[in-house]
C-alpha cells in the first residue's frame, strides 16, 4: 500500500510547484526519467487526475503518456496532427462503388471536391457516396 501523499488539486497549482517536487511526483507515476518542467506537466497532471478520482489508467495510455513525456510536447503534437497520408493538391481519387465511378479531387489538406461540392474530409465524401458513416481513408484505400 502506498503512503498518503498530497496531490495538487488543479493544473495551476501543479504548474507552480518547484521542479524538485515535480520530479518526486514523476518518479511516483512513471517509469521513464523526468525531463524539463514544461514537457512533464500535462502527462503528470493526467496521472494525478486519475489518482484523485480513483481511475485506473489503462496500460496502453500509460505507454502513450511515457512516449509523450520522452518526446516533449511540440514533437508529440506534430506527430498527432500529421496525416498518415499525404495528398498533393490536384490529386484525383477514384473509387468504383456499386458499379459507378466516383472521382474526388484534392483541393487542399482539408478540402475535397466531389460532383462540384466541397467537403472538409474524405470521410464526409465517403459518407455522401455510401449513405452511411465510413472512414474516408479506408474507403479510398489510402491505408
Amino acid at each position: 500500500m502506498r503512503n498518503k501523499v498530497y496531490l495538487p488539486k488543479s493544473y495551476e497549482e501543479l504548474s507552480k510547484i518547484e521542479y524538485a517536487r515535480l520530479q518526486e511526483y514523476w518518479e511516483m507515476f512513471f517509469l521513464s526519467p523526468c525531463r524539463a518542467k514544461a514537457s512533464i506537466l500535462r502527462p503528470l497532471w493526467y496521472k494525478i487526475q486519475c489518482e484523485l478520482f480513483g481511475i485506473k489508467l489503462v496500460d496502453k495510455y500509460a505507454l502513450r503518456l511515457n512516449k509523450y513525456a520522452k518526446r516533449g510536447p511540440k514533437e508529440a503534437l506534430q506527430k498527432a496532427v500529421k496525416n498518415k497520408y499525404e495528398l498533393k493538391v490536384g490529386t484525383e481519387l477514384i473509387r468504383i462503388y456499386n458499379g459507378l465511378e466516383n472521382k474526388v479531387i484534392v483541393l487542399g489538406s482539408d478540402k475535397f471536391e466531389y460532383k462540384g461540392q466541397t467537403y472538409p474530409t474524405l470521410s464526409a465524401v465517403a459518407k455522401t457516396i455510401c449513405g452511411s458513416k465510413v472512414s474516408g481513408p479506408d474507403f479510398f484505400n489510402l491505408r
